[in-house]
C-alpha cells in the first residue's frame, strides 16, 4: 500500500523552488524527476508550499488532455478539500493533509504532467511528471549448446521476461560460498565457455523503473547430457536383454507343449498288445467257497524184476 506523507517529502529538494517573490512569496516545491508509477498500483505526486495563507486555494490538474482536467481543489479558508468527478480520475484520488495527490489503479492514460495552481494573493504553480511502467514478470532462462567434448562445452543462456517495458538485463555469476560476480548489463544473451566437471550458477535480473525480478539457472546440461546417454544405453541393453530371457522361456513353453500333445496321441492309436491279450486272466465263474482244488501230480518209480 502506498503511504503519502510528508516522509515522501525528503526527497524534495529546497533548491527545487518554482519562483520567489518577495519576502511572503508562496514557494511551491515539486521534483524536478520523474515520479515512476506501476500499472495497476498507487502513485503518489509529492508537494511542499510554505506559507499557506488562509484565503488561498490549491488546485491540483491534469494537462494530458484538451481542456486541462481539474482533478482536486483544497480551499484553505474553510480546510475543505473537493474532488472533482466526471473524469478519467473518478473513484481513483485521494488529496492528502499534506497537499499530496494519491491516484489508485494508475493506467497508462495516467501519464503525463500535473500542475498544482494556488490561488489568493497571486497565482502560482509548479509541476510534476508522472512517468507509468508496466512491472515485469519473473524470468525464464533457456540454454543453448554450440559444441561440447569431454572436457568443455560453449553454451549461449536467453533471460526473458514476458511482461514489463522499459526492460534492462544484468547477468552475474554466483560461485562458491554464494560469491557473486557481476558480468554483463542490458544484454538478454550471455556467452560462455564451461569445464565439464565445474557447474556455475547464473543469476539473470530483470527491472524497469517501478520493479525487478530474478531468476538463477545451475549450469549443469552439459556433464547431464552425457550421462543421461549412458544411463539410457544402459536401460536399452538390460531391456533388450528382458525381452530375449522372455521370448525363449515362451518358445520353451510352446515345444514343451507340442511333445506333450504328439506323446498323448501315440499312446491313443497304440492300444494293447496281442501278448496282453493271452495273459489275460479267464474269468471266474465260481464264488470264493467253491473253486475246484488244485491238481496234483504224483510220480512213482517202477523197477522191473531180474531175470525177466
Amino acid at each position: 500500500m502506498v503511504t503519502c506523507d510528508l516522509n515522501s517529502l525528503v526527497r524534495l529538494l529546497p533548491a527545487l523552488l518554482s519562483g520567489v517573490v518577495g519576502l511572503d512569496a508562496v514557494i511551491i516545491n515539486t521534483p524536478h524527476y520523474p515520479v515512476n508509477g506501476s500499472l495497476g498500483q498507487s502513485v503518489c505526486l509529492p508537494v511542499d508550499i510554505h506559507p499557506i495563507r488562509k484565503n488561498a486555494e490549491i488546485t491540483w490538474k491534469f494537462t494530458g488532455t484538451n481542456p486541462q482536467t481539474t482533478i482536486a481543489r483544497f480551499d484553505v479558508g474553510e480546510n475543505k478539500s473537493k474532488i472533482f468527478e466526471g473524469n478519467q480520475f473518478e473513484g481513483r484520488v485521494t488529496l492528502h493533509k499534506n497537499l499530496t495527490l494519491q491516484l489508485d489503479g494508475v493506467t497508462e492514460r495516467d501519464e503525463g504532467i500535473y500542475k498544482v495552481i494556488v490561488t489568493g494573493s497571486g497565482d502560482q504553480e509548479g509541476s510534476v511528471s508522472l512517468h507509468v511502467y508496466k512491472p515485469v514478470s519473473i524470468p525464464t532462462v533457456m540454454n543453448i549448446i554450440s559444441s561440447s567434448s569431454t572436457e568443455s562445452c560453449n553454451v549461449t543462456l536467453n533471460c526473458s521476461t514476458e511482461r514489463g517495458d522499459h526492460v534492462v538485463y544484468m547477468w552475474a555469476q554466483i560461485g562458491p560460498g554464494d560469491h557473486i560476480e557481476q558480468l554483463s548489463e542490458n544484454t538478454q544473451h550471455l556467452e560462455l565457455s564451461l569445464r565439464m566437471s565445474d557447474p556455475i550458477s547464473y543469476r539473470c535480473t530483470v527491472s524497469n523503473p517501478v520493479s525487478e525480478q530474478t531468476t538463477i539457472f545451475k549450469v549443469e546440461f552439459c556433464f547431464q547430457q552425457k550421462t543421461e546417454s549412458v544411463e539410457m544405453n544402459i536401460y536399452i541393453i538390460i531391456s533388450i536383454i528382458i525381452i530375449i530371457i522372455i521370448i525363449i522361456i515362451i518358445v520353451t513353453y510352446i515345444v514343451y507343449r507340442i511333445n506333450l500333445r504328439r506323446k498323448s496321441r501315440c499312446d491313443k492309436i497304440e492300444g494293447p498288445t496281442p501278448l496282453d491279450q493271452r495273459h489275460t486272466a479267464a474269468p471266474n465263474n465260481y464264488g470264493n467257497d467253491d473253486r475246484p482244488a488244485e491238481s496234483q501230480t504224483i510220480y512213482a518209480v517202477v523197477q522191473r524184476p531180474a531175470g525177466m
